[in-house]
């Protein structure tokens, strides 16, 4: 049997409230899984301290000069360091050694003996480091930058020394202190005169002329 509904006068012309509250719903539901669709992480809630671990630590947090124990080493200037409970990866700032782990990319040459030289002479020290701030804080990869000095007392500055065995090229278009760039300018020309480490590879056009 037909069923009709019933006519009511009173509501003729009148909007119909649950089509728009479908409506609306249907639309906030559609937002939301586009956003989700774009955006991976949107339904992964990290705590702050989560965040930190991953290398997220806010620059604000940074000591001037702080102690910290070697965690894990990246390659040659890149390392991660336990700060304040948290895994933070560091920047080696003003210097840039071979590849090693660049995706998509061939290992450079030289780069793997920068990465153990910087191995050896953090275990060399317990693996812990002087990380003293000069400059900008933090790359745009998030890194942490400091001038890293060995062991407690800051024996040695690792910035300059692979410089100096011609396992990284200086670089002094970045902001930290004219002092420092005076010394590792040095050091690398003091490498390019010995011919060690990347300066005894045949050298591109124009390359190393600073």
């Amino acid at each position: 049997m037909p069923i009709f509904k019933r006519f009511d006068p009173e509501q003729e012309g009148k909007p119909n409230s649950n089509g728009f509250l479908t409506g609306l719903v249907i639309g906030v539901l559609l937002y939301i899984f586009f956003v989700a669709y774009s955006t991976p992480d949107f339904f992964v809630f990290r705590s702050q301290e989560q965040a930190f671990d991953q290398g997220e630590q806010s620059p604000q947090d940074y000591k001037p000069e702080e102690v910290c124990r070697v965690e894990r080493i990246v390659d040659g200037d890149t390392i991660v360091v336990v700060s304040e409970g948290k895994s933070v990866r560091v920047r080696f700032i003003g210097v840039d050694t071979p590849e090693t782990v660049k995706p998509n990319s061939e290992a450079e040459p030289f780069g793997a003996e920068a990465t153990q030289y910087t191995a050896n002479r953090i275990a060399a020290f317990n693996n812990i480091v002087l990380l003293r701030s000069d400059g900008d804080l933090r790359d745009r990869y998030g890194r942490r930058l400091s001038m890293v000095y060995l062991g407690r007392d800051g024996t040695s500055l690792l910035n300059e020394e692979l410089i100096r065995h011609g396992l990284a090229k200086a670089e002094p278009q970045y902001h930290y202190s004219e002092a420092m760039k005076v010394r590792f300018q040095k050091a690398e020309n003091e490498a390019k005169a010995e011919g060690v480490g990347i300066w005894s590879l045949p050298q591109k056009p124009d390359e190393g002329k600073k």
